[in-house]
């Protein structure tokens, strides 16, 4: 009976295990990002271009580095865990709980990789997509008011910044409940 019971919980882990690594939609999401970066970045250097520097396109730099940063940060540490979570596979466990046991805080740290990928790309198109609407409104409709250009960000932000936290949240929400999963499996396996 305790055998079917491992059996059913390695099966589970397999199958979530073979869904997480099909899942490439936030592969996408990175690429639509690293678009979204570069037209920033050509934006800037348009302006600066033409308007010389100011105060204005070094905050926007700052934002800019800023944010990959963040990604970056974010992304080595949950990848170091499951790095080493992924010898799992290479270590001569005893018994079979010990397998399971292992591949589930593999998948669990997985989808953790997964899960915080789709934060700091969410917090990424939340900070830059504003400001690229700000570039934006600065080449075509330049120049502005200070009054207009506090309602400017007022209003890109609002938009910018809420679409984008409402795209992510239900692909944020979904690793949760896997995650979830994955480890009431684990402390239904370490309970038995």
């Amino acid at each position: 009976m305790e055998y079917d019971k491992l059996k059913l919980i390695q099966e589970r882990a397999e199958d979530l295990l073979h869904t997480l690594k099909e899942d490439e939609n936030i592969s996408a999401h990175i690429n639509a990002f690293y678009i979204l970066m570069g037209l920033t970045m050509a934006s800037i250097a348009f302006i600066y271009i033409r308007s010389d520097i100011s105060l204005r396109l070094l905050i926007y730099l700052l934002l800019l580095i800023g944010v990959i940063a963040y990604h970056r940060i974010r992304m080595k540490t949950a990848l170091k865990e499951n790095t080493r979570l992924a010898e799992y596979k290479n270590e001569n466990t005893e018994t079979k709980d010990e397998h399971i046991s292992g591949l589930l805080k593999y998948l669990s740290s997985g989808i953790n990789v997964k899960k915080t990928r789709a934060e700091t790309v969410r917090t990424g198109f939340m900070v830059v997509f504003p400001v690229f609407l700000l570039l934006l409104s600065e080449i075509f409709f330049y120049p502005f008011d200070l009054t207009q250009f506090i309602i400017l960000i007022v209003v890109a932000f609002t938009l910018g910044a809420g679409f984008w936290y409402v795209y992510f949240t239900e692909s944020i929400k979904m690793y949760e409940m896997d995650k979830e999963e994955v480890d009431a499996l684990l402390t239904r396996l370490n309970l038995e």
